[in-house]
């Protein structure tokens, strides 16, 4: 998790620095940087010894020209025009839904649950409502392709904690464990099981004192059953595990090909290769379609979700080797060691005010 804040004006650095510095450790991110204006070497130099990167503005205009990123060429959350330009259009349209209104408040607030779980199951759920909402008939709305692409995106994060927590466990284990969180979530399932054994013999009690017979009473009415998409998020989760490495970055390429791609009709062709620099993008994306292929399965995607992004996931190559990016930080091809140091969160879009 990276936290950043950008500051204009005349405010000096220090106290942003310790800001920063202690809003870092509170909610254990990886990294915090600090985007300002220019920026004297002895206080980056203090803010490196205080966890804090700083980039300044010259600095910002370096990387630019370095990564070839235009004026123009802003993917996700900066492209504020296409934001502003869809802003009462998306309104006009949550008015006419209110069942809308907790999912997109939900989504766009970008809510962090505590239980990866319970958020895999809240998505799907209104992802089947927003799907079978729409039917085949006709192409989605602005405002449905946006909760489309960011509660998918969202979805597939959670995915990867989940084989972050389970990939050492063997195939039957990593089963048990998916399927008992899905359907107990954080609660224990021995506990959960004695109050559902309670609710039964309580049932069978008062049945037999306003009846004054013993009637049988299924007892699987008194079960918990697994969530609807279940074998989908198993299939999920064993291709991401099976997949390694290459599936560390399933969040970010799915997130970024969604929002430019099916929301703002945007080729991906150009870009992906230079913002993901990896020798094997293509098994990277081949990830990103698998996902969506188990989600159309499940009911909680749309086959034009899937249909939209055919000609960059399809026509998609690896760069050679002299088109890829210079090496550097952003550049520089990362072999991450594990799920939990590898994960990044998506470049979220959110709608302009």
């Amino acid at each position: 998790m990276l936290i950043t804040e950008c500051k204009g004006g005349e405010v000096g650095p220090l106290d942003r620095i310790f800001w920063l510095a202690g809003v870092k450790k509170y909610v254990g991110a990886d990294e915090a940087s600090l985007i300002r204006k220019v920026t004297k070497w002895n206080i980056k130099d203090f803010a490196k010894n205080a966890g804090v990167q700083i980039f300044d503005l010259p600095r910002i205009t370096e990387l630019e020209r370095r990564f070839r990123i235009s004026a123009t060429e802003w993917p996700t959350i900066s492209d504020r025009s296409f934001y502003a330009a869809h802003i009462n259009d998306w309104n006009q349209t949550l008015f006419g839904n209110p069942n809308w209104w907790e999912f997109y408040w939900t989504v766009l607030s970008e809510i962090r649950y505590e239980e990866p779980f319970a958020a895999i199951n809240y998505l799907l759920q209104q992802l089947r409502l927003l799907t079978r909402s729409k039917g085949s008939s006709a192409p989605p709305a602005s405002l449905e392709r946006k909760l489309l692409a960011d509660a998918v995106s969202q979805l597939s994060l959670f995915l990867v904690q989940i084989a972050g927590m389970a990939f050492d466990l063997s195939e039957k284990d990593r089963r048990g464990f998916i399927v008992k969180g899905l359907k107990y979530g954080s609660l224990d399932s021995r506990f959960a099981e004695r109050v559902l054994n309670s609710a039964y013999n309580l049932t069978r009690q008062a049945v037999l004192h306003y009846t004054h017979k013993n009637i049988d009473i299924d007892k699987d009415l008194f079960q918990m059953p697994a969530p609807p998409g279940t074998e989908e998020v198993l299939a999920i989760v064993e291709t991401i595990v099976n997949d390694y490495p290459a599936s560390l970055t399933l969040p970010q390429i799915c997130d970024l090909l969604l929002t430019e791609v099916f929301l703002k009709h945007q080729d991906g062709k150009k870009w992906l290769p230079r913002i993901f620099p990896y020798s094997d993008l293509a098994s990277r994306i081949s990830v990103v379609k698998i996902y969506l292929q188990a989600l159309i399965k499940a009911g909680a995607c749309p086959e034009i979700v899937l249909e939209s992004l055919e000609d960059s996931i399809n026509s998609e190559k690896p760069l050679a080797v002299n088109e890829r990016l210079p090496p550097g930080p952003l550049g520089a091809e990362v072999q991450p060691t594990d799920f939990q140091n590898a994960l990044a969160l998506p470049s979220h879009c959110g709608a302009a005010d």
